[in-house]
């Protein structure tokens, strides 16, 4: 029997577990509004004009805390907001009352059945007379998927007068699907088309609804435009990796009580969620294992130590496992069979496909029993042995604990806001086809700018001299827009693990002094600087760092690193390195503010960064050479000095030998493949005079070749698995719009 709608006494829908629980979720909204200041800016900025009279957005999302300020900012600018969630598990009842009293239609409750759940969907996406929503908020893909059925299954039924047979397909869920469109044509023959129609675009926010999307695009089967939340940098490198960081553990600890420390855990996966989770387990003090079919990715989490192994290798004597990749069949019962007795079994990716929950509940003797809510033993047969599994396979983070925390979800909401007024404010203009679009750079780094006050970050400015010398505008954007589709195994391999290796080589041959307690000032948080400053707090300095891109500053501060301006910490500081690649970052007026005996350096190219011109031509001045590469120079009418390495040029390879042989190795690999493909297409006209990039076959050849050496071993895709997520079986793995 289907749950019945209710109304409020203003005569609002609505459907939720308790709406008693209404003043509690009052209260947590108005704590994490303190905790979600981009949000807040766009009440701020957006509130006054409006700009969403008169749309009608559904949104398809976590119906959290979290997703309760979302919506009331929605609401603020104007909008009309239906909202159900996108898990069965992940609703927050208080949040679900307090938005259906106050501010928005919503049908959601922690514990839907299936059915309820694809109920919800349906009624989220019901306007009554004139069809749907203007605008779709959604999250893993479901609402833009039953308006896409229910159109082809419309289209179908004018054509030939034949219903949907949920029995066409083994999938209970998509039988459900079925079932629902099959009904609603028996009432309204095109209600799906009309609502097709009125819509003007979905903004998409997970990895897994974004692959659904690209897919239909390349189909042609996309029915209105989409933006890819997903992958802006201060959604997918923020929410997907720093918020798995913390709600991973928040889950375990809340579902099991169980030490983490001393364990061995498997991350099945090691993108962006699988960097946040493994970093999360690592750090308390559980033995990391990680399964990876990209050899990139595996060479990524080879750098930071953790053996890449698979899941066969590792099934009987790992403790904890977590799946992270947005496939399926990852973790199947044969695998659980082998598991040590009550190992836990998670998942954090996104559908409950990960883990092969049907072939668990299907095994012939099996016993299940329930721990607490989202927490279930379950026995095999003829044995008291067990395995723990957490939200049913679903996601754990959002069953068994709150999901990610306020501020980082600030930080992709703010995404959505500004996705949903792009698509609304160019409704009439023709400016977005029927494709995948990504939001622009400088909206990605104005997300990051307004959420850098709320951690007392002070941002450094560029002089226009400095931004005529790299070529950005002074207010930015400041990265190109093909950063971060260079060569990975080249470029960021180079640059990050390198220099992570050679700066504390460099520093500790030049001048022997202990970085521990030290305070080092990283001018810089790109690549270089990331491994620079990763080096320096692995070795005990307190680091600070100074930046003139907000996503870059905003990364620093998930990893506990203060971000200000030089002038502020100049004369309090031990260490100094340039890492910018630009001019004038150290000047002579900042040497003289130092401490006796700071270390100046530079790590990022040209000797311009640190100000040795005008360091030589101030009167008066003494330069010690104390060994080669290694001077102090003592400031006039004073014994005060600071300590120059390398005369300001590259101090690694001056003061030491640069970048160890095996990360050289990579980026010389792609220089030999470079070179052969220049000289074998010399002919061909192939390249003109333009700047090229290696394809990411290439890349992930290059990586892969480095494997072995290490130990690793990668997990193969079956075919099943590389159609589901669209990709050959022998990659590559990314698609061109991935960041890695």
């Amino acid at each position: 029997m289907a749950p019945i709608v209710e109304k409020t006494s203003s005569g609002r829908e609505y459907k939720v577990k308790d709406m008693s629980q209404a003043d509690f979720g009052r209260l947590e909204i108005e704590l994490a509004e303190v905790e979600m200041p981009g949000l807040m800016a766009c009440h701020a900025e957006f509130g006054p004009s409006q700009p969403f009279k008169g749309a009608r957005i559904s949104g398809s999302l976590h119906m959290t805390i979290q997703t309760a300020v979302l919506i009331e900012t929605l609401t603020a600018l104007g909008a009309e907001v239906r909202w159900c969630s996108c898990n069965i598990f992940s609703t927050q009842d208080h949040a679900a009352a307090a938005i259906a009293r106050d501010s928005a239609a919503v049908f959601a409750w922690k514990g839907e059945t299936l059915q309820e759940y694809w109920w919800c969907t349906e009624r989220c996406l019901e306007w009554g007379a004139g069809g749907g929503p203007d605008l779709i908020v959604d999250d893993g893909g479901d609402a833009t998927l039953l308006i896409h059925e229910g159109v082809k299954a419309e289209e179908e039924y004018e054509k030939t007068g034949k219903l949907p047979d949920p029995a066409s397909t083994d999938n209970a869920e998509f039988q459900l699907v079925l079932g629902l469109i099959r009904d609603s044509i028996k009432v309204d023959p095109k209600k799906y088309s009309k609502m097709k129609e009125r819509l003007v675009g979905v903004s998409e926010e997970t990895t897994t609804g974004v692959k659904r999307l690209y897919q239909m695009q390349i189909s042609g089967s996309l029915l209105f435009p989409a933006i890819n939340v997903n992958d802006s940098v201060t959604k997918s490198k923020f929410d997907n990796l720093y918020g798995c960081r913390h709600s991973l553990p928040d889950g375990l600890m809340r579902a099991t009580d169980v030490m983490l420390a001393g364990k061995v855990a498997v991350v099945c996966g090691y993108g962006d969620v699988g960097k946040g989770c493994a970093a999360a387990l690592k750090s308390a003090g559980a033995r990391v294992i990680v399964t990876e079919i990209d050899p990139i990715c595996a060479l990524q989490a080879l750098m930071e130590g953790i053996p890449v192994l698979t899941l066969e290798d590792v099934v009987a004597d790992s403790d904890i496992f977590v799946t992270t990749t947005g496939n399926k069949d990852i973790i199947m019962v044969d695998h659980m069979k082998k598991m040590k007795n009550n190992a836990i079994v998670c998942n954090i990716g996104h559908f409950d496909n990960e883990i092969d929950m049907l072939g668990l509940e299907a095994l012939p003797g099996i016993k299940r029993i329930t721990i607490k809510p989202q927490t279930d033993r379950w026995v095999f047969p003829n044995t008291n042995k067990g395995i723990i599994v957490l939200a049913e396979g679903r996601l754990m983070n959002l069953g068994c604990a709150t999901g990610h925390p306020s501020f980082v979800m600030s930080c992709s909401f703010t995404n959505q806001v500004i996705a949903q007024l792009e698509l609304w404010n160019e409704r009439s203009s023709g400016k977005y086809e029927k494709k995948v679009y990504v939001l622009p750079k400088h909206l990605d780094e104005k997300v990051a700018s307004l959420h850098l006050g709320k951690l007392g970050a002070k941002l450094t400015k560029l002089s226009p001299a400095q931004a005529e010398y790299i070529s950005v505008p002074v207010e930015g954007p400041y990265k190109p827009p093909h950063y971060r589709e260079y060569l990975y195994s080249s470029f960021v391999f180079d640059n990050l693990y390198g220099c992570r290796h050679s700066l504390p080589d460099g520093l500790m041959r030049a001048t022997d002094v202990m970085l521990a307690g030290k305070v080092a000032v990283v001018c810089g948080y790109g690549d270089v600087g990331k491994g620079c400053a990763a080096a320096l707090k692995s070795a005990g300095a307190r680091v600070i760092v100074t930046e003139i891109d907000p996503i870059c500053a905003l990364q620093a501060l998930m990893e506990g690193i203060p971000v200000l301006t030089l002038e502020d910490v100049v004369a309090d500081s031990d260490i100094f390195v340039t890492t910018t690649g630009n001019k004038d970052i150290i000047m002579v007026d900042h040497m003289k503010k130092m401490k006796n005996n700071a270390i100046v350096c530079n790590i990022g190219h040209f000797d311009n960064e640190i100000d040795m011109l005008g360091l030589e031509a101030l009167p008066g001045i003494k330069r010690i050479t104390i060994k080669p590469q290694t001077d102090r120079w003592v400031f006039p009418n004073t014994n005060k000095g600071i300590i120059v390495l390398a005369e300001g040029r590259l101090m690694n390879l001056g003061c030491a030998t640069g970048h160890p042989s095996f990360v050289m190795s990579c980026s010389f690999t792609n220089q030999v493949i470079a070179q052969l493909e220049l000289w074998n297409e010399r002919s061909s006209g192939k390249y003109e005079k333009k700047v090229y990039v290696l394809p990411k076959h290439l890349d992930e050849k290059v990586a892969s070749l480095h494997l072995g050496k290490l130990g690793a071993k990668l997990t193969k895709l079956s075919p099943a698995q590389a159609e589901y997520i669209s990709v050959p079986v022998e990659g590559p793995y990314k698609p061109p719009h991935y960041r890695y």
